[in-house]
């Protein structure tokens, strides 16, 4: 309940009250904390997301079972196969990308997995990016760039920078879609208004308090939030535009509290890679103060491994393990996403059959649709629907055997 701390004052003439004496020391504390900041930065701790949790839904997701194969194809929609798989919208995750790294460039991290969060680590470290979980959201990018996002919203100081818009006086978490070609300046706009579709003639009005400067012009492709704070969200579309010129932001450490089970087996493992690094304990929560490389470290081992149950991989294969190898391969629920350029047909049916745990056994006629070179790309498909495209394009069949599928020529 408010104090009217006025009437007090009033009714002790020449008295000051406590509660006036209280604000009088607050006020002064808040304008030396104003005064040791540099001009237009907020204090870091009004507005910081409390803690990574294991028990929020942001998490859970993050920790899902995950297994996959992604081989050539974009970083985006390698990141978008792991966030955001089809026709299942409940599952979708936040993330944003560092302008500033090539969406469209080929990655090929291999096998993914055992959880989601892992899949997109290794997506991200194969475009030599780090990624790392906040406000909802996962941030995928330069390592100088993500300390510098961290800066901005764990740290004591935010770097030197674009100053972008003024937080939005709520922080109620919001859903945010923006279409394709939307420019910084308008997905602030939806961010600050709540709204999927503003007038694109109004672009130069950033909400009623305004962006403190005008965001360069850029055209950025369609995007999605779910649940993700505004404040967040306006931090991360200004935070394209940091500035990364004092290259001490990845050497400066900032705190954040973390709420997992089992953490204090950590503690070692953490002083071999940060020595300077602080973990402390307060209130059910572990407090780490470190390098931003040490709060992506802490992560990694928090998230990595699926707590939740076994990865996919293990599962189908303990669920199929009794029946025959067709039925085995059929009822693999696994989806994965490839781009295969000008590979020989039998190496590819190979690699398919290792991850499925299947013995395949080629016929000697089979030898020349075997050798030849096979192109193809697919998203979200099941191993079954990879090895039919493949034996399709090479006019191949399957036999069935107790053990081992046979892959002979079809007749014509």
């Amino acid at each position: 309940m408010p104090i009217n701390t006025a009437q007090t004052a009033r009714r002790h003439p020449g008295r000051r009250s406590p509660a006036l004496a209280i604000a009088l020391v607050l006020l002064v504390a808040n304008t030396a904390a104003a005064q040791t900041r540099p001009a237009g930065t907020a204090a870091a701790t009004s507005w910081a997301p409390d803690r990574l949790d294991s028990r929020s839904d942001f998490v859970q997701r993050l920790t899902e079972p995950h297994s996959g194969l992604v081989d050539g194809v974009s970083l985006r929609l390698a990141i978008q196969s792991v966030t955001a798989p089809a026709g299942t919208p409940q599952r979708h995750l936040n993330y944003w990308l560092d302008r500033k790294v090539n969406p469209d460039r080929a990655v090929s991290p291999g096998s993914l997995g055992p959880t989601r969060y892992a899949s997109v680590l290794a997506i991200a470290r194969s475009a030599d990016c780090v990624c790392y979980p906040l406000g909802n959201c996962i941030l995928i990018g330069r390592p100088a760039w993500v300390a510098a996002i961290c800066q901005e919203i764990y740290g004591s100081t935010a770097p030197s920078g674009h100053r972008g818009a003024a937080a939005p006086a709520s922080d109620d978490p919001i859903d945010v879609d923006w279409p394709m070609l939307t420019t910084p300046t308008e997905a602030l706009e939806i961010v600050a208004g709540h709204s999927a579709d503003p007038p694109r003639s109004e672009a130069s009005s950033v909400a009623s308090s305004g962006p403190a400067e005008a965001l360069p012009h850029d055209l950025w492709p369609a995007n999605r939030w779910h649940q993700i704070s505004p404040r967040i969200a306006t931090k991360l579309i200004v935070g394209q535009f940091v500035s990364l010129s004092d290259t001490s932001l990845i050497d400066r450490p900032f705190r954040r509290a973390y709420r997992f089970a089992g953490q204090s087996s950590l503690r070692e493992s953490l002083s071999k890679i940060d020595p300077d690094a602080e973990l402390k304990n307060n209130r059910g929560d572990v407090l780490l103060d470190g390098l931003p490389s040490s709060h992506q470290w802490y992560c990694e081992q928090l998230l990595v491994a699926a707590d939740n149950g076994a990865s996919d991989d293990a599962a189908n294969v303990a669920a199929h393990a009794a029946t025959d190898p067709l039925q085995r391969l059929e009822s693999d629920t696994r989806t994965f996403t490839m781009n295969v350029r000008n590979q020989p047909v039998g190496a590819v049916l190979k690699g398919l059959a290792d991850r499925a745990g299947v013995a395949f056994e080629f016929a000697p006629a089979a030898n020349p649709a075997l050798k030849q070179m096979v192109s193809f790309s697919a998203v979200d498909q099941t191993l079954w629907q990879l090895v039919r495209l493949i034996l399709d394009k090479a006019s191949l069949k399957i036999r069935a055997t107790a053990d081992k599928l046979h892959i002979q020529p079809r007749e014509r």
